[in-house]
């Protein structure tokens, strides 16, 4: 049989009483017992007072005291009418409402100095309390007692009125921790109705936020924070996707179309070859397309793995750039590298040199014919190195400067539409630069040509 959790109200509700209840009865008795320790400390104070009477009257007139006649004369007044005074095993006098509530036997067993309770004859329960003194060379015992049922009746009703007290507390507590409860955990009701209500087509809702200082505030801008990072990820997984599907349309497109054509003319062997030929170029399109997206995909799970080791920067630049020196040949351009400083920099080659490659591509790309290319490698005032490309193409415009490093992000589609690419170069040369601790800075005017500069922490080795 299986248990069922209680609720977060029940519970806050049972440690609310449970709290409550340890309270009331710590408080309860200490009630108790400071008012018992009181009245004990009140009948002392009567018993230690009436036995100080006799003991004055006594020493200042011993015959007088210990004359039965003047005793009897003294309990005519009605100040201590109960009092009990022997020598040694001789009752010297009792009192008469001493001896009519049965209290001589109980005197004998009092021990000197301590209060105790005792029963008369009529049922009713007094304290009594004995001394002993030295008078004129002989021992004088002195008892008194007090009536002690309206200290009883006292200690009666703290009792009745705490054990009242303490259950109808209790119920209090549970009625009160319910509400209370429910008063607290309204606003997470709340949250809890929305959230339900947020599917992947409604992402742009958030929670109420009734204050934002308190805990559960907190926990709804937390969550109203993560729901517009999710936001944000689905609208960028939706661009994605559709810029993806777009360009895989093309080339497959042209595959399709080129593919028609060829087989419209298959009697024309010259043709057939450009027709491949155009095909196996669409093809590589593709190729260099799934490749690209595929490693985006593994860099955004952390699939690749990075293996850093000390690098020189500038036999780095260099080695790119004489790769990439056949791309700048067919435009007629000048590819010019300028590396003085012995720079080491801790990273994975494979990896950071994907980066070199698309920033120098990018340039190579949108550079005019007979155009320069200045790649320089150096140290900054910060103490980082440096590689940067400099171009002299047509630059950026500043509504494009924010989202160049975008995924299939193109400045001017009509302009740019038959330069090759996909539009995720810079995109993976950002990724590429960052995952190794750097950045990479844009300078660009319209028409003046672009600079883009990546910065590395330098090896810590060097």
């Amino acid at each position: 049989m299986s248990r069922h959790p209680l609720t977060v109200r029940v519970r806050l509700t049972l440690w609310y009483t449970g709290a409550l209840v340890v309270i009331m009865a710590i408080v309860s008795v200490s009630i108790y017992t400071t008012t018992r320790l009181t009245l004990d400390r009140h009948v002392d104070q009567q018993l230690d007072d009436l036995g100080a009477v006799f003991e004055t009257v006594l020493r200042h007139n011993p015959d007088e005291l210990l004359d039965p006649h003047e005793l009897s004369e003294i309990e005519k007044f009605g100040v201590i009418p109960l009092f009990h005074i022997a020598a040694g095993d001789t009752v010297v006098y009792q009192s008469a409402a001493w001896r009519r509530i049965g209290l001589g036997e109980a005197s004998g067993h009092e021990d000197p100095g301590e209060t105790s309770p005792v029963t008369g004859a009529d049922g009713i329960p007094y304290f009594a309390k004995s001394s002993l003194v030295d008078i004129g060379g002989r021992s004088i015992q002195i008892s008194t007692a007090v009536d002690g049922g309206s200290t009883l009746d006292a200690l009666h009703s703290v009792r009745i009125a705490l054990l009242v007290a303490l259950p109808c507390s209790l119920l209090l507590a549970v009625l009160g921790g319910n509400f209370l409860a429910g008063k607290m955990l309204a606003p997470l009701g709340k949250m809890a109705a929305t959230a339900q209500e947020i599917t992947a087509e409604q992402l742009s809702q958030r929670l109420p936020v009734e204050n934002p200082d308190d805990e559960l505030g907190k926990l709804a801008v937390a969550f109203n924070h993560s729901l517009g990072r999710i936001e944000g990820s689905f609208r960028q997984l939706r661009q994605f996707t559709a810029d993806a599907s777009h360009e895989l349309r093309t080339p497959l497109t042209a595959l399709r179309s080129v593919g028609e054509v060829g087989l419209q003319e298959a009697d024309d062997p010259e043709r057939l070859r450009e027709v491949i030929g155009s095909m196996l170029e669409d093809a590589d399109r593709l190729t260099q397309l799934v490749e690209t997206l595929l490693t985006l995909t593994r860099a955004d799970f952390g699939d690749l793995k990075v293996r850093r080791s000390a690098v020189d920067l500038g036999e780095l630049s260099r080695s790119v750039s004489e790769d990439l020196a056949v791309l700048a040949e067919e435009k007629s351009l000048q590819l010019r590298v300028d590396s003085t400083d012995a720079l080491t920099v801790d990273v994975d080659p494979s990896i950071f040199r994907l980066a070199l490659i698309n920033i120098l591509d990018n340039a190579i790309k949108y550079s005019p014919e007979q155009g320069t290319i200045q790649v320089s490698v150096g140290r900054n005032n910060d103490d980082q190195a440096f590689v940067s490309v400099q171009d002299d193409g047509p630059g950026i415009p500043s509504s494009h400067r924010e989202t160049v490093f975008d995924r299939f992000v193109r400045v001017d589609e009509g302009r740019t539409r038959s330069i090759r690419g996909v539009g995720l170069g810079l995109s993976i040369a950002r990724w590429a630069t960052e995952i190794h601790g750097g950045h990479i800075d844009l300078e660009t005017d319209e028409g003046l040509g672009s600079l883009f500069r990546i910065v590395l922490p330098l090896s810590s080795s060097r």
